[in-house]
């Protein structure tokens, strides 16, 4: 059997971070100057403690005591400024990464496969579309990723200041980062699994409630709502559960890093009287030191703190590539030619398909239809009938057999091409939460309207339309429930 499958491209949502950060290369150069300028600013800024103690006081400079007064108010403000800066930047960033990687994985489900679309529940891909990329693009990219320039430059910014001030106390200060980085592990870890639990949960919440509104009017019509409460209420509980543990898990490192941090203060504390004691320090130097240390250490919580997060933005990349690994849509790159006024000849030879179930809808069906000839196809519940309309539109392709137009294999057709060619009236009607007109002109943006009055009038619909007190502009509400 001839086959034309072609699969999905490989995307990923990493490839599509990579290529968001390289679109914004110049952005991150301002942000990572801007980075740079406020490093200096947060290092030079307890020095001025250092040296209004250690000497304008002493020596009763008033001079410089003023000036450095001065700077102590006017750094801090500028550095609010600069901060602002940054989270522009930031935040445009992330939110382009974002747009990207929801524009791509909508292209791709547009052109997947039917059958690989199907196999997901509609709330599945809308979550992953809007909420999973969110969560990697303005969560993750914006509020961990590129917070992380900034507290890296930091942390190396205080850590050489500080060695500079006294080794002994820097070496107990940064105990800390091992400690942290064995924590950050463990917590990481423990918190990917509670998280891909979350949002399997969240999935399925929003699956419940898109099934539960389309089907509002069966649920009112069966004395559901009682049902449908307490099922609703059982969602709640176990998010809640699961909210908190997940909650937890990542407040739980922040703790212990915390207790961690705050204990090595009280020792740097202790040792550094020791040295003022012994002037192998001055009280301004410890002042000084110790101002850096929690700065150190926040810049240093930051960067472990993000580790932790990657568990909750794994967790959602990986429902997003799932979606990338959806195949493409089967076509060729033929197109019709000499179709007459009275339509296409459509055959069918010893075609075979099924949806995947075991049990075959069409099975070695042949058939011919001539141009302008008109046939009714017969048949039980589920034996086939939309199927075969499902296979001339190319949305399925069959197990076997072949389906040929106008003497060319439907495998060979370019689809877009050949559904030009046929209009088909389903079963189950759609129509969009929008006018009677945007209805009619769909998917064209501007028709003119004796064109869309013509289509009016050879579907049946114009008396109808005309009764109406809107008319075409009549909002016919989602899936025409107006």
């Amino acid at each position: 059997m001839k086959t034309n499958i072609k699969t999905a491209r490989l995307v990923t949502t990493r490839h599509i971070i990579y290529e968001g950060i390289y679109k914004n290369i110049p952005r991150i150069i301002a942000l990572i100057l801007l980075i740079i300028l406020a490093t200096l600013m947060n290092v030079i800024s307890p020095l001025l403690y250092k040296m209004l103690i250690d000497d304008a006081i002493p020596n009763m400079n008033v001079h410089r005591i003023v000036i450095l007064l001065i700077g102590m108010v006017l750094i801090p403000v500028g550095n609010m400024g600069i901060t602002g800066l940054q989270n522009h930047i930031r935040a445009y960033v992330g939110v382009s990464v974002e747009k990207t990687l929801r524009e791509k994985l909508f292209e791709h489900v547009l052109k997947s496969q039917l059958y690989d679309v199907e196999q997901l529940k509609s709330g599945d891909i809308i979550y992953r579309i809007t909420r999973s990329c969110g969560q990697v693009g303005s969560v993750y990219i914006c509020d961990k990723l590129l917070p992380l320039l900034s507290s890296a430059l930091l942390l190396f910014g205080y850590i050489g200041i500080m060695f500079g001030f006294c080794w002994q106390l820097s070496l107990i200060a940064f105990l800390a980062i091992p400690i942290s980085y064995l924590l950050a592990q463990y917590f990481k870890n423990r918190a990917y699994s509670i998280d891909d639990e979350l949002m399997n949960i969240l999935e399925s919440g929003q699956n419940y409630l898109q099934e539960v509104i389309s089907g509002l009017r069966t649920v009112r019509s069966m004395n559901g709502e009682s049902f449908e409460f307490t099922r609703w209420g059982e969602w709640l509980v176990d998010h809640m559960k699961k909210y908190i543990k997940s909650h937890v898990s990542h407040y739980a490192y922040l703790f212990s890093s915390e207790f961690i941090n705050n204990l090595l203060i009280g020792i740097i504390y202790g040792f550094g009287a020791f040295l003022v004691v012994k002037k192998q320090i001055t009280i301004g130097g410890l002042i000084a030191f110790v101002i850096y240390v929690p700065s150190a250490y926040s810049a240093l919580r930051v960067i472990f703190q993000s580790q932790v997060s990657l568990g909750e933005v794994k967790a959602a990349a990986e429902k997003i590539d799932h979606l990338f690994t959806m195949n493409l849509e089967e076509q060729g790159n033929q197109k019709l030619t000499q179709i007459s006024d009275n339509g296409m000849k459509i055959e069918f030879k010893n075609v075979s398909f099924n949806y995947g179930r075991g049990d075959f809808c069409v099975q070695n069906l042949s058939f011919s239809i001539a141009p302008g000839e008109f046939i009714g196809i017969v048949g039980k519940s589920g034996g086939g009938k939309s199927t075969i309309f499902d296979l001339i539109m190319g949305f399925y392709q069959p197990q076997t057999g072949e389906i040929i137009i106008n003497g060319l294999n439907l495998r060979d057709l370019a689809l877009k091409e050949l559904r030009k060619h046929i209009s088909l009236v389903p079963q189950d009607i759609f129509l969009w939460n929008g006018s009677i007109r945007e209805n009619i002109m769909y998917p064209q943006k501007t028709y003119t309207p004796d064109v869309i009055e013509y289509a009016a009038k050879i579907s049946q619909l114009e008396d109808f339309i005309k009764k109406l007190p809107q008319g075409y502009e009549t909002v016919v509400g989602e899936r025409g429930q107006s």
